[in-house]
């Protein structure tokens, strides 16, 4: 399904826990549409109230677009405005049953086949309850927006893999010999739909069945080399529903609202035959603007709804469901902190719908050539449109959508699969010539994962950041191409690309497979050069440990631009625990090359905490006293309440903190050192505590008196001395 919302921007998009480990919980309201709400009842009772059932996989896309198609002409109103929010799984699956559909979280089944027929025990979760008497929503969360929501699945069986001559249809499976459909033109029965709690449409299904016949099968034909086209057929009158495919932002109520609309229009599942239900704007639907069921391949038929929007954009995006198609992101992926082109299924987080270059992601009025890597999965790309080269080696790509020529390179580490392809503004490309940053014209790479342990889908395309240096950060800046001239690792450098040049007709690209080393023509791409992080103490709060204080530290370092042409400094404020014998403190700086890959240096300091008691190197003056109290680091500390009380600390460091208490009876102090006048500080506080209250770093370590002078008497104005902390 398709959200109507514009986007805000990616920033909130980048986390760095695997996709499939997230969940994509949608903001709605609190109503928890079952769509087994206590009507199914159990196949068989076991032991412990685990309930049996039998039935098959059906899953469908939850699309989360935000407003993608906020520039195309809406049919008949306007969606509601909002957040970008975040899908990092798209699919929701269940097990359909002969008496309904169970939700089931879609990690417990990620092995088993859409189609494929499973006996599951089921127990109860947060989201629904389950017992001998069958499966109902407890109300809680919006489980129809959830991918993990659904019955607990203790255990699973898979009865039966659909067969090769079997095809999934949106609702279950065919053979495939019922119809002709993967030669055939795909039929699409167009109907127009009032829903339970819906609104009389003023667009008409033939007006649906033109958009369809025209650029969604238009679209599908070019892509495919013809392997795939539509032909839809306008219902000749509006069917009102009692069902609704929507509840307070819930979709959970879909199948039931599809089979309603079948029953009364008569359609049945076939391979190829595709059932697409439009209805008046729905509010209840929460700006979503379609949905689609998952197919298993080109042949199959499915289920699809919109929400008011006749346009190619969502209306061909959901057909791209029917026919297995996931969606078109990019990838996000991070090394200490900073943003790489590629990484582990840990380092790297999917934004979804982000690669905008064609129709299964956010597609809005223009729709780019179906990306390699898609067309890979949907079997498009024979003979010499690609390579899987296992050697070193040049070759030259065509333009993915001039449909001639190499069109692809596929390199492998492991399972891993890094596919390169081409794009130029020419054929369904040519809109890219006027829109930089929508359309990715140069040499890109789709990571397609090992879904046996990274968790990412083989039916959704990944696209790797060619260009980590920009922060691709909202939709329309997205620059993903390689650069030119400049080696880029893959695979933790198993891999190697290097584009050579670019032409309207072709690019040509320098493959590795293996280490750098086994490759003459490798160049070590230039890299940005970093000093060693210098750490100086900072004034802050302090955390006690029973080995010390946890201090504030600010690490600082050069960084020189690949070329050398400029030089910055930056800087970042950590933490760490000084202790009586010194502790090792490190912190690792890291920098990006816009090749990808990482520079780092690693700093390292030792922090040493000297206490407050008297020492040859500690000494105080007679009106000094130590004192005793739970709000200092030790239990004591050393304080006066007397003007011009001081203490003298002599110490051999590069940079100190002094630990002095602050409170609501503490004064002002003055700090000397060497002899010469450094600062007043106010020491005054509504709460008492021991903070860094004063710190200085040297340009170069060595020795110095430091004399802490009370300016301040009286009852508020006492002067607290707990220790101090040194580099």
């Amino acid at each position: 399904m398709t959200r109507t919302r514009p986007p805000k921007g990616l920033a909130g998009l980048r986390g760095r826990v695997p996709a499939r480990a997230r969940l994509a919980v949608v903001a709605a309201a609190s109503v928890a549409v079952g769509l087994a709400a206590g009507s199914l009842p159990a196949s068989a009772a076991m032991p412990g109230s685990d309930l049996v059932l039998s039935g098959t996989v059906e899953r469908f896309a939850v699309d989360d677009f935000g407003a993608a198609h906020a520039g195309e002409d809406h049919a008949e109103a306007d969606h509601d405005e909002g957040d970008h929010d975040e899908g990092d799984h798209d699919e929701l699956t269940f097990v359909r049953t002969r008496s309904g559909a169970v939700q089931v979280p879609t990690s417990a089944l990620d092995h088993v086949r859409d189609g494929a027929t499973v006996r599951v025990s089921l127990r109860p979760s947060r989201t629904f309850r389950v017992s001998a008497a069958g499966v109902e929503p407890t109300g809680v969360g919006t489980p129809a927006k959830d991918p993990e929501a659904g019955a607990s699945v203790a255990a699973v069986d898979v009865v039966a893999e659909p067969s090769a001559g079997l095809t999934d249809t949106g609702s279950g499976t065919a053979a495939a010999g019922q119809t002709a459909a993967a030669a055939a033109p795909h039929s699409v029965l167009v109907v127009v739909a009032t829903p339970s709690n819906g609104a009389a449409s003023s667009v008409s299904a033939s007006d649906v069945a033109a958009t369809i016949n025209g650029g969604v099968d238009t679209y599908w034909t070019d892509v495919t080399g013809g392997a795939v086209s539509f032909t839809a057929t306008a219902y000749p009158s509006v069917v009102e529903t009692t069902t609704t495919p929507c509840v307070s932002g819930s979709v959970g109520t879909s199948f039931d609202f599809w089979n309603e609309v079948k029953s009364k229009t008569g359609f049945t599942e076939g391979a190829g035959k595709h059932l697409l239900v439009y209805f008046r704007t729905l509010a209840d639907c929460g700006g979503i603007a379609g949905l689609g069921t998952i197919g298993s391949d080109l042949s199959s038929g499915g289920l699809v709804w919109s929400n008011g929007y006749n346009t190619v954009g969502v209306l061909g995006h959901e057909l791209g469901h029917n026919l297995s198609l996931g969606h078109s992101n990019t990838l996000d992926c991070t090394y200490g902190g900073s943003r790489v082109m590629d990484g582990d299924s840990t380092r790297c987080a999917k934004r979804s719908y982000t690669d905008t270059n064609d129709i299964m992601a956010v597609s809005w009025q223009n729709q780019g050539f179906l990306n390699a890597s898609h067309l890979r999965y949907l079997g498009l790309l024979t003979g010499g449109s690609q390579i899987s080269p296992s050697d070193n080696g040049q070759a030259t790509l065509s333009p993915l959508a001039s449909k001639t020529g190499l069109r692809a390179i596929t390199l492998a580490s492991g399972a891993d699969r890094y596919v390169v392809e081409y794009r130029q503004p020419t054929g369904r490309d040519s809109w890219m010539s006027g829109l930089a940053g929508w359309g990715s014209t140069g040499v890109t790479v789709r990571k397609e994962w090992d879904p046996a342990v990274s968790g990412f889908t083989a039916r959704e395309s990944y696209l790797l950041d060619g260009d980590p240096s920009t922060s691709d950060s909202s939709f329309g800046q997205l620059y993903p191409t390689l650069p030119i001239g400049t080696w880029v690792d893959l695979a933790g450098g198993a891999l190697g690309l290097r584009v050579i040049s670019t032409s309207p007709t072709g690019a040509v690209v320098e493959y590795r497979n293996g280490a750098a080393t086994t490759d003459p023509r490798y160049v070590p791409p230039p890299m940005p050069s970093l000093t060693v992080p210098s750490a100086s103490l900072r004034a802050g709060a302090v955390t006690r440990t029973s080995s010390g204080p946890v201090v504030p530290v600010k690490w600082t370092w050069k960084v020189t631009a690949e070329d050398g042409s400029s030089s910055h400094w930056a800087s970042s404020v950590r933490t760490g625990r000084a202790t009586v014998p010194g502790a090792a403190w490190a912190y690792r700086a890291t920098e990006v090359a816009t090749s990808g890959t990482a520079v780092t240096t690693v700093g390292r300091t030792t922090g040493i905490y000297r206490t407050d008691a008297a020492s040859a190197n500690i000494r105080y003056s007679a009106s000094m006293k130590k004192a005793y109290s739970s709000a200092t680091l030790g239990g004591s500390f050393h304080r006066t309440y007397y003007k011009g009380g001081k203490v003298r600390i002599s110490v051999t460091a590069k940079s100190v903190g002094l630990l002095l208490q602050r409170g609501p009876r503490n004064g002002w102090a003055v700090i000397y050192v060497d002899g010469k006048k450094y600062s007043s500080i106010n020491l005054r506080a509504a709460t008492t505590s021991t903070r860094v209250a004063w710190a200085w770093t040297f340009p170069t370590a060595g020795p110095h008196v430091i004399t802490v002078i009370n300016a301040s008497s009286g009852s508020r104005g006492r002067l607290g001395f707990d220790g101090y902390v040194r580099l």
